[in-house]
């Protein structure tokens, strides 16, 4: 029987990555990560997450719905595929060392430095910068770039406790003008787009 890799459970967020190259280098960052990344609730603290991401694999949780919420965001920013895949991989990335690098021993409350050390292991350039800034005005490394905000921003909107949206419900297709209704909203009533 063929082992499952570690990630299949991003099998979905990885898919999204346009970029073969990208994808690869994500897959084989995620081979490296450390088990806690895998194991650990996403909030060692029990603020700023909700309540469904304290238990085991609530990480995991979390980095999901940081990538569902950047999708929304790669639309608005008007981010074209390559600086998509950037802040889709730096999304899936971000948080993989936050209880510690790889081969060390774990640490039981979130490390403040888990940005610079998984940035560390990744090897693409914007996506490390992306993943090192992901703090935003609580970390060291602010965001200056688009990709660096789309990922800092889809990590606070993730992270607060309200959030319950569940990554395994399908994003909905892009409807084209003429299926989406208008509303005439000075008569207050719908009608098709014109033509």
């Amino acid at each position: 029987m063929k082992k499952k890799k570690p990630y299949a459970v991003l099998n979905r967020e990885l898919k999204r990555i346009i970029n073969p190259t990208i994808r690869i280098q994500v897959q084989n960052t995620l081979l490296e990560a450390p088990e806690t990344f895998w194991a650990k609730p996403s909030s060692s603290s029990g603020h700023h997450h909700p309540l469904d991401e304290y238990t085991l694999g609530g990480l995991v949780l979390h980095t999901r719905r940081v990538c569902l919420v950047a999708e929304t965001l790669i639309e608005s920013f008007g981010l074209p595929p390559r600086k998509a895949d950037i802040v889709r991989a730096a999304c899936i990335l971000h948080d993989i060392c936050r209880y510690g690098p790889p081969k060390s021993l774990p640490c039981e409350q979130s490390r403040k430095d888990h940005p610079e050390l998984a940035a560390s292991m990744i090897s693409n350039k914007a996506i490390a910068a992306a993943v090192r800034s992901h703090m935003g005005i609580w970390g060291i490394t602010k965001p200056r770039t688009r990709i660096q905000w789309a990922v800092h921003l889809a990590d606070v909107i993730a992270s607060r406790d309200w959030f319950t949206i569940k990554p395994d419900i399908p994003i909905p297709k892009k409807k084209s003008k003429e299926e989406v209704p208008h509303v005439d909203y000075n008569n207050q009533r719908r009608s098709s787009y014109p033509k």
